[in-house]
């Protein structure tokens, strides 16, 4: 992978070992940041990886709204191992 993470977890088991990768965000609120955060996430192959985007301080609910579109994450919880990425969003109290 051509670039850093800012968490990654591995665990090894019985049946072999489980891995994420954890992407903190803080104040998403510029499609410039956006698209620097899609890049971060493009080149950790989500796909191959699973991969939980937690966004901390402000969010623009625009770009978390295009940010759950582009990768299919619903609006709603779902059990984790059913999902390959997720995102958790952490506003200021």
């Amino acid at each position: 992978m051509g670039t850093t993470i800012d968490i990654y977890v591995k665990a090894d088991g019985f049946w072999g070992s489980s891995e994420v990768f954890l992407e903190l965000k803080r104040n998403l609120e510029s499609k410039s940041q956006f698209d620097r955060l899609v890049g971060q996430i493009e080149s950790l192959e989500p796909k191959k990886h699973p991969l939980i985007v937690v966004l901390c301080g402000k969010t623009n609910p625009v770009l978390l709204k295009r940010l759950r579109v582009r990768y299919k994450i619903p609006d709603y919880p779902r059990v984790v191992l059913e999902m390959q990425m997720g995102i958790l969003v952490k506003e200021h109290a």
